[in-house]
C-alpha cells in the first residue's frame, strides 16, 4: 500500500512539472506576442505625439494612443507576472521548497 501511494505521489509530480512546463512555454509565445504589440504601441505614441506637435492631430488621437501604450504595457507585466508564477510552481513540483538555509537557521537557531 505505501508503495501504491509513493507511485502515486511520483505520478503526480511528474504530472505537475510536465504542466508547468508546458504553461511556461505557451507563456512565453504570450509575452512574446505582448512585447511585440508593445512596440506597436510605442511607435504608435511617439508617431501620433510627433504629428500632434506638427498641428496634424488632436489631442484625442494623442492621448488615445497614449492608453493602447499604458494597456500594451500592463498586459506584457500581466504576462511576465505569469511566467514567474509558473516557474515558482515548477520550482516547488521539483521539489524546491520556500525554506532556504539562511531562513531555517535564523529560525531554528
Amino acid at each position: 500500500e505505501a508503495a501504491q501511494v509513493y507511485i502515486g505521489r511520483i505520478l503526480t509530480a511528474f504530472q505537475e512539472v510536465e504542466d508547468a512546463l508546458m504553461s511556461e512555454q505557451l507563456i512565453q509565445k504570450q509575452i512574446e506576442y505582448e512585447e511585440e504589440a508593445f512596440q506597436l504601441a510605442v511607435e504608435a505614441e511617439n508617431l501620433a505625439r510627433d504629428r500632434y506637435r506638427q498641428g496634424a492631430e488632436t489631442i484625442l488621437t494623442l492621448l488615445e494612443s497614449e492608453r493602447n501604450r499604458r494597456l500594451a504595457e500592463n498586459e506584457l507585466a500581466l504576462a511576465q507576472g505569469q511566467l514567474w508564477e509558473v516557474r515558482v510552481r515548477l520550482y516547488l513540483a521539483l521539489g524546491g521548497d520556500w525554506d532556504t538555509p539562511e531562513t531555517s537557521q535564523s529560525q531554528g537557531g
